[in-house]
């Protein structure tokens, strides 16, 4: 809850430097895509406390501005592929870069590193994220 209490109050730091049609709601969830990029979407409006109809509003309305684009990651799991949102060139420079931790390539790839490196270290092996073997980055 108090994680929710700064990225809204981050949001209001960022309400005179990004665009002023951008409704408070959207402007939220801009700095929460940045920040927090690896969270489904079902999730992030949960912990935002924004109805999925009022999410759903805010995402248009970012992809309209040209702010964010949609990543679908096809999963093991039956069902709809995991939605997540990347900053275009627009959206980082009015928010700045997303943290997407490491690894090379977008937010599809990254993420399927993070999920690989996690399955193997869950059956007890040592798994990194782009480590240096040999003097080299693999």
């Amino acid at each position: 809850m108090a994680q929710a209490r700064e990225r809204r109050s981050g949001a209001a730091e960022l309400e005179k430097s990004l665009h002023e049609d951008l409704s408070n709601p959207a402007r939220l969830l801009l700095v929460d895509f940045r920040d927090r990029p690896y969270v489904p979407v079902a999730l992030r409006y949960e912990e935002l406390r924004i109805s999925v109809r009022l999410g759903r509003a805010c995402t248009t309305e970012l992809i309209q501005q040209e702010l964010v684009w949609e990543v679908e990651v096809h999963t093991c799991r039956p069902g709809r592929p995991e939605k997540f949102y990347e900053l275009t060139p627009k959206g980082t420079d009015l928010v700045g870069s997303q943290k997407l931790g490491p690894g090379k390539g977008g937010l599809a790839h990254r993420h399927y590193q993070r999920r690989n490196c996690d399955r193997h270290v869950g059956l007890g092996y040592l798994s990194k994220v782009e480590a240096i073997l040999d003097g080299k980055i693999g």
